[in-house]
């Protein structure tokens, strides 16, 4: 997918899956200059994390990164006035 097919498809705006693809919070592969994105990829992201905050929740076992190893998830609170 492309940036624009991957922001409707995640439902946030290009310029936020730009910072998200550039900081590497988001699965993606620069080629040429621009973006692409697999679509397995970005379900998978979205899979660990759902998993993670209901293990977080009932702390029965640690979250677990496709490759068998544990993933490590931040938040990142900002308030401004």
């Amino acid at each position: 997918m492309d940036i624009a097919e991957a922001a409707s498809y995640l439902n946030i705006k290009k310029g936020t899956l730009y910072r998200l693809a550039k900081n590497g919070k988001v699965p993606g592969t620069k080629i040429g200059g621009q973006w692409r994105f697999k679509r397995q990829r970005l379900d998978e992201l979205f899979r660990f994390a759902e998993e993670f905050r209901g293990e977080t929740e009932s702390r029965e076992k640690p979250a677990v990164g496709p490759a068998g190893g544990t993933v490590e998830m931040r938040v990142h609170v900002e308030h401004r006035i």
